[in-house]
């Protein structure tokens, strides 16, 4: 057996070391058991961190509704009639780690752009082409909805492409047009549009109302984009001993604790946690992460470097399954696991 292998080699050290003997064992038992092999096969090679080659719809709906943006963007450009230039921009923005994914989602829709930024080591998917906007982007987001509130600033978009389709930007009253709804996107004018267009009238923000949760893909990729896995490692104060928590969690602002209600509901487990602006669907509940939260993501898979945290997160599960966190070689390589995940995660580390 490699378990024994391993001893034999270092004999020496072990008799004189029985807790190294044990951190071993554990070690081994958790890399050999099956079912933190299901979980490695949730990830291919650390460069790709992508465990499927065909995105499903709904994951890049879920996504998009996580990271993605509609933007208009208007700045003054002499050679166009108006004074002024427009152009619609569809795009994911992400960290250069993750731009197997970028070019994954670039593959799903087969239109756009990606930019390397080594400034501040991100990359950028980008689609600008009216024509592509137009029989690509907003099709696709037509018939597969957004959930968040990002779909109010979707349908101001699309009403800004449909202008533009019909060449409406270069006229005056076109342009008007174009701001008012500008200003209802996202964040709004800037200071300099203010400037230049005081008289704009924002046009009213369409209601949406999630109803349902229309596949669990979408949780998918929008965990994929927003989730976090947590582990913490805290002094009981009444024993002493150390305890070992996991957590899921989904943070976003307020106006989409509907939909953050939705997923609680879906998965049928958590809670909602409220501080200021911001609501949190949040799981520590061991049997629900294990026998819930875990299951769905080895089904419909995380994509992109949090995969990584994921892995961890089940390595975690299954020590703590196996009441191996109450051991102190147990403790040590939770402790080992927990210090390179999120943002302690070394770049090249698998």
């Amino acid at each position: 057996m490699m378990i024994n292998k391993l001893i034999k080699t270092n004999n020496l050290v072990i008799q004189n070391n029985p807790t190294y003997s044990r951190m071993i064992q554990t070690y081994f038992k958790l890399v050999l058991n099956p079912w933190y092999q299901n979980c490695r096969m949730l990830t291919t090679s650390v460069h790709t961190y992508c465990s499927i080659s065909v995105l499903d719809p709904w994951f890049v709906v879920g996504f998009t509704d996580g990271e993605g943006s509609f933007t208009i963007t208007i700045y003054k450009d002499k050679e166009y009639v108006t004074g002024w230039h427009i152009q619609a921009m569809y795009q994911i923005h992400l960290h250069a780690k993750d731009l197997p994914l970028l070019k994954q989602i670039q593959s799903f829709f087969g239109v756009g752009t990606i930019q390397t930024i080594k400034s501040n080591n991100s990359a950028i998917y980008r689609v600008t082409h009216k024509k592509e906007l137009i029989e690509r982007i907003i099709p696709f987001f037509d018939k597969y909805n957004l959930l968040t509130q990002k779909r109010a600033d979707f349908e101001l978009f699309k009403s800004v492409v449909i202008l533009m389709q019909n060449r409406e930007h270069i006229t005056k009253e076109g342009l008007i047009k174009i701001v008012n709804i500008k200003a209802s996107i996202n964040k709004g004018l800037s200071n300099t549009l203010m400037e230049y267009f005081p008289n704009v009238l924002p046009v009213n923000r369409p209601i949406i109302e999630t109803t349902e949760i229309p596949d669990p893909a979408w949780i998918s990729g929008f965990s994929s984009a927003e989730a976090c896995f947590d582990v913490t490692i805290a002094k009981n104060n009444s024993n002493l001993k150390y305890q070992t928590k996991l957590r899921f969690r989904i943070t976003q602002h307020v106006r989409d604790r509907a939909l953050l209600d939705l997923i609680r509901k879906y998965l049928n487990c958590g809670r909602l946690e409220y501080s200021r602006d911001v609501v949190e669907i949040s799981v520590t509940k061991f049997s629900d992460i294990l026998n819930i939260v875990i299951p769905l993501f080895e089904k419909y898979p995380i994509q992109g470097v949090k995969v990584l945290n994921f892995k961890d997160f089940c390595k975690v599960a299954l020590l703590v399954k196996d009441r191996d966190h109450l051991t102190a070689s147990g403790l040590s390589i939770i402790k080992t696991i927990k210090s390179r995940m999120n943002n302690s995660r070394d770049e090249n580390d698998k």
